[in-house]
C-alpha cells in the first residue's frame, strides 16, 4: 500500500497546460482581425504616423502571439514534468497552502 497522494501542484500545472492547450489557437489568433483592420497605419480603421507606429506594434505582437503562447505551454510542461505527481500527504499539505497563497 502506497502512503503517496496526487500531488496538488503536479495537478494544478496539468489542469493549467490542459486548459491553455484547449485554447492555443483562439490565443493565437486573438489579435489577427486588429492587426488586419489596421494593416499596419494605413487600413481604414484608422491613418496617419501615430497609426502606423501603432499598427506596426500591434502587427508585431500578433505576429508574436502564437509563439510566446508554446513557449509559455513549454514553460508550464516543463515545470509540471520537473515535479513528482505524487508525494507523501505532508508534501500534498504544503503545496495546497502553497496554491491557496496561504504560505
Amino acid at each position: 500500500m502506497s502512503n503517496k497522494v496526487e500531488s496538488p501542484m503536479w495537478r494544478a500545472l496539468d489542469d493549467l497546460y490542459n486548459d491553455v492547450s484547449a485554447h492555443q489557437t483562439t490565443v493565437a489568433q486573438a489579435l489577427k482581425a486588429a492587426d488586419k483592420q489596421m494593416d499596419s497605419g494605413k487600413g481604414d480603421v484608422w491613418m496617419g504616423p501615430v497609426a502606423r507606429s501603432w499598427g506596426s506594434d500591434l502587427h508585431g505582437h500578433s505576429a508574436g502571439l502564437g509563439s510566446q503562447t508554446s513557449a509559455f505551454l513549454d514553460a508550464v510542461l516543463k515545470e509540471r514534468n520537473s515535479l513528482d505527481k505524487e508525494v507523501t500527504p505532508q508534501q500534498a499539505h504544503m503545496e495546497q497552502l502553497q496554491l491557496s497563497g496561504r504560505i
